[in-house]
């Protein structure tokens, strides 16, 4: 008698089934954005700020919708509200509330995407958080490297990659405490995506 046997046929994997998922580099820039910035009405220049949308997609788009104003809101118009020296210059508040609240593209605010990027680098884009921790308009950029105290707290979606000297200007405009708020004008003249 002879042995009864069946054959299994295993499907061999194809190529792009076996290779590992592509990690995409969350500090790639995917997006550029402008600001161009007045002191009490006087050019102070140019920031160019570069988006991480492999990192943050969500939180990227509201930032460039924001910038460009083509929903109706954005940031041409609105001020630098906080001055903090040797740590954050802070803007974004795009209903003109000073800094108390501010709005998204997706309604008041929206969850916090994620926060894989680091504060790490000088210049660092993030976005400020409402008392519920969610995300809106207001923003900060960071105006040193050592900022890991905001790992983990506040979504980080860019940096800028011209500028910075700009950024040092602003925080370099005398502050009033305990607010910190900028004793001259700080305003975002024109804004945009490049």
């Amino acid at each position: 008698m002879e042995p009864e046997f069946s054959l299994l046929f295993i499907p061999q994997a194809r190529a792009d089934e076996s290779s590992p998922v592509e990690q995409k580099n969350p500090r790639e820039i995917t997006e550029k954005c402008f600001m161009d910035i007045t002191v009490d009405g006087v050019d102070a220049g140019r920031i160019v700020l570069g988006l991480y949308g492999n990192a943050v997609p969500k939180t990227v788009k509201n930032f460039a919708v924001l910038c460009e104003g083509s929903q109706g809101l954005g940031y041409k118009g609105t001020e630098f509200y906080r001055v903090v020296s040797g740590l954050t210059v802070q803007g974004g508040d795009v209903t003109g509330s000073h800094g108390k609240s501010g709005k998204s593209i997706y309604g008041s605010s929206f969850p916090a995407e994620n926060y894989k990027v680091k504060h790490d680098v000088e210049g660092t884009l993030s976005m400020a958080r409402t008392k519920d921790g969610d995300v809106d308009s207001r923003f900060f950029i960071t105006t040193r490297e050592d900022s890991g105290y905001l790992d983990g707290k506040f979504v980080a979606l860019g940096r800028v990659i011209a500028g910075m000297e700009v950024v040092k200007r602003i925080e370099g405009v005398k502050a009033t405490p305990p607010t910190n708020k900028p004793q001259k004008s700080i305003l975002i003249s024109n804004c945009g995506i490049l």
